[in-house]
């Protein structure tokens, strides 16, 4: 079967992407808001038990040597150290979720290709199917849905790997990434733009909110819908 023939060989592809595909999407997507995010919902208060308990652990220690002003400094430090390293997880988790988002789309594309019959290629990758799928008459860099889903892909390298050329291309396309709640607040966001991509795993120089990664999500699902009634439409 060669490169355009196989993703017109089964029409039940349409029925699976509406069945499995959309909903896996859905579900990865809603997972972030109603399961992940409201861990940390309790970092505040978290933050006091580590102050609290830090203050007792260095009187407890002390003893007659304590002195309590030194103390009260080094169990707020520790509090407040901890509160940050949370909110930097917090903030890698959403990043995470992700680049996680694009490789689930791209292990469906991947899946689709092998489970149609196409074994064209000994190492796969969804470059490669896009490109068979364009080769078949699939017009996919023309769906409404492509530039945010190629958006999607720069994202996801540039959270894997930092700085590279796959973010250096969404600083261009999304400089508004690159620059942290607190220095929007404070309205610095041009000293952003030369601060390195070091740990955007742990919440460092990406700062995708929970909104921007929803509309992702819609994107993703959009891009299905688009390649389904194409997929529909080639088949006639």
């Amino acid at each position: 079967m060669n490169g355009a023939e196989w993703v017109l060989h089964n029409s039940s592809w349409l029925a699976r992407i509406s069945r499995a595909f959309i909903p896996e999407i859905d579900a990865f997507g809603r997972c972030l808001a109603e399961r992940m995010l409201p861990a940390f919902s309790s970092i505040g208060h978290e933050a006091d038990l580590v102050e609290k308990a830090t203050y007792d652990a260095l009187g407890a220690w002390a003893q007659e040597y304590d002195d309590p002003a030194r103390d009260c400094q080094q169990a707020f430090d520790k509090g407040i150290s901890f509160m940050m390293m949370m909110r930097d997880i917090q903030q890698g988790t959403i990043n995470l979720f992700a680049a996680g988002l694009y490789h689930l789309c791209a292990q469906q594309l991947l899946l689709m290709y092998r489970r149609s019959g196409g074994r064209m290629f000994k190492q796969l990758d969804e470059k490669k199917v896009i490109e068979q799928l364009l080769k078949a008459g699939i017009p996919l860099k023309s769906f409404r849905s492509w530039k945010r889903v190629n958006e999607l892909r720069l994202l996801a390298n540039a959270v894997k790997h930092g700085d590279g050329r796959s973010c250096s291309e969404l600083k261009e396309l999304r400089p508004d990434l690159f620059v942290s709640p607190l220095d929007r607040d404070l309205g610095n966001a041009g000293r952003c733009r030369g601060i390195p991509v070091e740990q955007p795993v742990l919440g460092q120089g990406i700062y995708l909110d929970q909104g921007q990664f929803e509309s992702y999500v819609e994107c993703v699902k959009e891009f299905w819908q688009e390649l389904a009634s194409a997929l529909d439409a080639a088949s006639r």
